[in-house]
């Protein structure tokens, strides 16, 4: 099988410094034959987040529909999350609401009408309070007090539907989306995705209960005009009107870009935000915080540049608006003052203008607005949008049945795979598994054990060949059953900010306690938590951070699922052969593992180091050095131990040979090898990686970070994980043999004692 993946990291041979620790943002290049190199991103100010893609696809929907009339009809998508089709409450709401919209029509012309009726009363010198009080009635029925304080009641529901529906549905399609899409976005951008797509909360509200009528306010206008004064009036308005929209939708579509641009600042200063807070514990283990401030700090001058162009130009864009506002009423005034000097109007027809005038360039400034509120709020929700319009690539195929009682047998008949079809990953896998028996895939780190169990939970499908359960293709069973068959202790368990009992509730919601009880003692857990403070109650923090790393694991398999995973160790972690030349019989050395990889001096291909390899060991661990098989020479001497025990170096371990064992023990360092040379190191091997996995045979691997212990008889490799679990059985153990040795001390036999006292221990 293929690798899985390129390195995460930069090689050891990459010119490296501090300042370059630019993660989630630096651009790694792969070198071709030619003196040029491709990158893996493109310069800073290129298109990030999938802008190109949006910008890609809107382009080809804007040729196939014909123009923005037809694009805008792909937003139709979210009619069924802002009409309320079965929500008859919401639906009563939205009818209460158009009666309201109806009677303010109407009240916008009596209002400023009833006043002329004062006004023409009072020049008539007739008495003009009757008229007052019908004008105070109607106006405090088109307040806020009146029709304007229903309108806002009714609004709450309907406003809360739309979000409700629009953040649900965004939700349960992202998490219904396969893991092809998960692996290749970043979490925060889905989710400030998500928050922008919420503005379409205010689509309904902004398209029909604002829009519509403003556009029915605008027609009443034109034919009030037109039969109170003269058609020129009329067309006056009509002309302002537009201008006013001509204007806004210029202005509009000539600041969407740098709105567009705003938007992308403002997810990328989520996303460093959120990686660096998430990532607290990596921040500090590298001592990273001075780093992590100026890159957020220039996400946020980078989101405040973005939005200062926006802004700038949105000023201008009210500007040219609003200085038509004075010249509209000038043109209209001039018209009706003539009117009334030609005797077709009166005084109280000019008040009528005044007041109707607030009535008159509502609609006009609120058509304008509410056309560039509606294209920001467009803008924000086209990426999700674009979520939207994304399809699941593992989906449940036509007619699946469900998996049902299985008696466990799996096999995988001539698979093939790739992530990318240029690169295969599985080339013809061959295997299979009968119910009781334990299958244990081993191979260096990207030979293709994740790719195979994921396959056998269909995250991504295989290209051909086919993966059988009891014989049954998984093809061609749901996914919901699939997944409900397996127990999965996942290599790096991820816990939420919650209580130990509702993280190990999380895969059996159903579970009792006494069934979680009876699974955290099978994985050595249970005493362990009840030692904390608040027992299973305990809160354990984002990621499980309060919590040791073995701690997690072992929450991790406790977890109840369909199946409890017992796992084993290979060749019980003993490092056959390395044994103790240094200091003394009576030494015991324990610590983390910092591991070192010597390649044969001739070896001109393999990576070279940028200082000494015993420097790399500067946080005190147990280093462990592999030399090539065969050699006779030593790649350890004292000069190496001098430096690595002023490093705080507890010891070495070597998979090969040591020479200068006297120099070793006058120092008192620990050197555990697995013999001795007179010859140097210097024409025969060089150090080529550090802190790199190394197999030391079969499915027996030296991880950095894995904890080595030695002492007289030997030495042993654990990883982290299963530290509490050997410790706790190890404890198990002792209390056992402690009693044997006092049945043996009075002469008991062997046999008897092993079969009553130690059983299966």
């Amino acid at each position: 099988m293929a690798e899985e993946a390129r390195p995460f990291l930069r090689s050891q041979t990459d010119d490296y410094s501090r300042e370059d620790a630019n993660y989630g943002t630096q651009c790694a290049a792969e070198h071709s034959d030619s003196d040029q190199a491709v990158t893996d991103c493109e310069d800073d100010d290129s298109e990030s987040d999938d802008d190109a893609d949006i910008k890609r696809i809107r382009t080809k929907r804007l040729k196939e529909t014909g123009g923005w009339l037809g694009y805008l009809k792909d937003f139709s998508i979210f009619i069924p999350y802002l009409v309320p089709r079965r929500d008859r409450k919401v639906q009563a709401c939205i009818a209460v609401s158009i009666l309201c919209l109806a009677g303010k029509r109407a009240l916008n012309v009596l209002v400023p009408r009833q006043l002329g009726i004062v006004t023409d009363k009072l020049l008539g010198h007739e008495s003009p309070y009757g008229a007052l009080g019908v004008w105070l009635l109607l106006n405090l029925a088109n307040e806020d007090s009146g029709i304007g304080f229903i309108q806002s009641l009714v609004k709450i529901p309907i406003t809360q539907f739309s979000y409700r529906q629009i953040s649900n549905a965004a939700f349960s399609h992202v998490m219904s989306l396969s893991m092809d899409f998960h692996s290749d976005r970043d979490s925060a951008e889905v989710m400030k995705a998500i928050e922008q797509g919420g503005a379409l909360t205010n689509v309904l509200d902004t398209a029909i209960l604002e829009m519509l009528p403003t556009f029915v306010d605008l027609i009443i206008a034109l034919a009030l005009l037109y039969w109170k004064f003269n058609i020129i009036v009329s067309l006056s308005l009509l002309a302002a009107s537009i201008s006013f929209i001509s204007l806004e939708v210029f202005t509009s579509n000539w600041n969407v870009e740098n709105r567009r641009q705003s938007a992308k600042a403002q997810r990328e200063e989520a996303r460093v935000m959120h990686q660096a807070v998430q990532g607290w514990q990596s921040v500090a283990y590298f001592n990273m915080f001075s780093f992590e401030k100026r890159r957020f700090g220039n996400a946020v001058e980078s989101r405040l540049t973005a939005g200062r162009a926006w802004e700038n130009r949105d000023a201008c864009s009210q500007a040219i608006l609003e200085g038509m506002v004075p010249i509209t009423f000038f043109s209209l005034s001039s018209l009706v003052l003539y009117e009334i000097s030609q005797n077709r109007a009166t005084a109280g027809d000019f008040v009528f203008l005044i007041q109707y005038w607030d009535y008159l360039i509502y609609p006009l400034k609120f058509l304008s607005h509410e056309y560039r509120y509606l294209m920001s709020d467009l803008v924000d929700a086209e990426r999700l949008l674009n979520l939207l319009q994304t399809k699941p690539t593992i989906v449940d195929k036509e007619g699946a049945q469900v998996l049902g009682q299985i008696k466990g047998r799996v096999s995988f008949e001539n698979v093939f795979f790739s992530y990318d079809p240029r690169k295969p990953s599985i080339q013809g896998l061959n295997i299979s598994a009968v119910p009781g028996e334990t299958v244990a895939l081993v191979g260096a780190t990207g030979a293709g054990k994740s790719t195979i169990f994921k396959l056998l939970l269909r995250f991504y499908d295989v290209t051909s060949g086919r993966i059988a359960i009891d014989g049954q293709n998984i093809q061609e069973v749901t996914l919901s059953s699939l997944r409900d068959a397996f127990g999965v202790v996942p290599q790096d368990p991820l816990l939420f900010n919650a209580s130990i009992m509702e993280n190990l509730r999380y895969a059996r919601p159903s579970a009792t306690d006494d069934q979680v009880f009876d699974a955290c003692r099978s994985a050595a857990i249970h005493d362990k938590i009840l030692t904390f403070a608040d027992g299973y109650n305990t809160r354990v923090g984002e990621q499980g951070v309060k919590l040791s790393g073995g701690e997690i694991q072992r929450l991790a398999i406790a977890r109840i699922g369909d199946a409890l995973v017992k796992l084993k160790h290979p060749f019980g972690g003993f490092l056959d052969g390395i044994r103790m030349f240094s200091p003394s019989a009576e030494t015991r050395v324990m610590g983390h593992a910092v591991t070192v990889q010597m390649v044969e001096m001739s070896d001109t291909s393999s990576p070279k180091l940028d200082k000494h390899f015993v420097d790399h060991n500067e946080d005190g661990g147990i280093m462990y050095v592999q030399q090539p098989k065969g050699l006779y020479s030593a790649c350890w001497g004292g000069l190496m131990s001098t430096r690595a025990k002023w490093l705080g170096a507890q010891a070495v371990m070597i998979d090969g040979r040591m020479r200068d064992i006297n120099e070793h023990k006058e120092m008192g360092f620990p050197v555990f090898a697995k013999d001795i040379s007179i010859l140097g190191s210097n024409t025969f091997t060089r150090a080529s990686r550090v802190n790199v996995p190394l197999q030391f045979k079969g499915g027996l691997w030296i991880n950095p970070g894995d904890i080595l212990i030695g002492d007289a008889d030997g030495v042993v490799v654990t990883p982290p994980s299963l530290i509490d679990q050997v410790v706790a059985l190890c404890q198990e153990r002792a209390e056992v043999d402690e009693k044997m040795f006092v049945e043996l001390r009075k002469g008991a036999a062997m046999g008897p004692l092993i079969k009553n006292i130690r059983k299966d221990k």
